[in-house]
């Protein structure tokens, strides 16, 4: 009997589970080399015994519903995308003669084998760059493909030509930011909050506040002042001309002369001498043995000693010193 060809899609998608062997595959193939396998894009090899997971074996060739393949172990890693479908070689591979009986099996195969090619065009068709066919023909340049140009429709020709990225307004290092190493490794970084991009000799990495401090030679404490509540109250003072800081027992505050003296202990004409002009004349005399003050009337002056002998008189108010008269 020939092997009936069903109408399903000769190609099988599968993202993996970890560790994962075994995949089906859904669809009628005549023998183990119809099929191609990929895993990620890249193809595996057949082998009636696989050997690791780059080898494959294959179970259920002319069976009708397709069979499975069983990828050697450790198996697909969690999320790889593997990949089976039909290939079966575009070629007429069978002669019929043309008299005598018909060769009826061999006949089976082959139309077989064509309905399975057709599907495989099916398939590629499917995947292909379509225009609607309500829309008249269409054409692709294909003599103006060259690197970097990207198809785009041009309605003048109702053609595909390829067009710069740049016509596009996407130069890359002109309208679009052009890859860059540094970029990726920013990219790449957590937003973190609180961290900070800094650059280690190599590469843009994330640092805590701390570690950046560090890095910057500011370690609150040890490089720069760390917050003290005294010290916000000092920022938070008034330089007023003549005003002291002082403790009030819980904040530091401004005071003025007077009212720091009075704190101090230092009232002026209660604990201290005040000022006074005598005093300050006396303070300014030089003195000698035996001098003596006296008031002129407007300052206190001093009288230097007089000789051995001499009494103190008086004449107009002003003292001075004189011999004692006789008898």
């Amino acid at each position: 009997m020939a092997l009936v060809i069903n109408d399903v899609d000769p190609y099988a998608r599968y993202v993996a589970t970890a560790g994962q062997t075994s995949f089906t595959v859904p669809f009628e193939f005549f023998a183990n080399s119809d099929l191609v396998v990929e895993n990620n894009g890249v193809a595996l090899a057949y082998s009636a015994s696989p050997a690791d997971e780059t080898e494959y074996s294959v179970t259920g060739a002319g069976v009708e519903g397709g069979g499975s393949i069983t990828l050697g172990a450790p198996g697909a890693t969690l999320n790889d995308v593997v990949v089976i479908y039909r290939d079966i070689p575009i070629e007429r591979s069978a002669d019929y003669p043309e008299t005598g009986p018909m060769a009826v099996a061999s006949l089976n195969t082959e139309q077989a084998k064509q309905t399975a090619m057709m599907q495989q065009l099916e398939r590629d068709i499917a995947r292909a760059i379509l225009a609607p066919l309500g829309s008249g023909s269409i054409g692709i340049n294909y003599d103006s493909l060259v690197d970097t140009y990207v198809l785009s429709w041009n309605a003048a020709t109702s053609e595909l030509d390829a067009v710069s990225q740049s016509t596009l307004g996407l130069g890359i290092g002109t309208d679009v930011q052009a890859w860059d190493a540094q970029l990726d490794d920013i990219a790449a970084l957590t937003p973190t909050d609180g961290n900070i991009i800094v650059g280690d000799g190599a590469n843009w990495v994330a640092e805590s506040g701390a570690t950046a401090r560090a890095s910057l030679g500011l370690t609150i404490g040890t490089h720069v002042q760390a917050y003290d509540a005294q010290l916000a109250d000092v920022a938070g003072l008034t330089p007023s001309d003549g005003n002291f800081i002082v403790g009030n027992g819980s904040n530091f505050v401004t005071e003025s002369g007077a009212t720091a003296r009075a704190s101090l202990g230092l009232v002026i004409g209660t604990d201290v001498q005040a000022y006074d002009a005598q005093l300050a004349d006396i303070a300014a005399i030089t003195f000698a043995s035996g001098d003596i003050l006296y008031h002129d009337g407007v300052n206190i002056v001093k009288l230097g000693a007089g000789s051995n002998g001499h009494v103190l008189t008086l004449a107009a108010g002003v003292p001075s010193w004189a011999a004692a008269a006789s008898g």
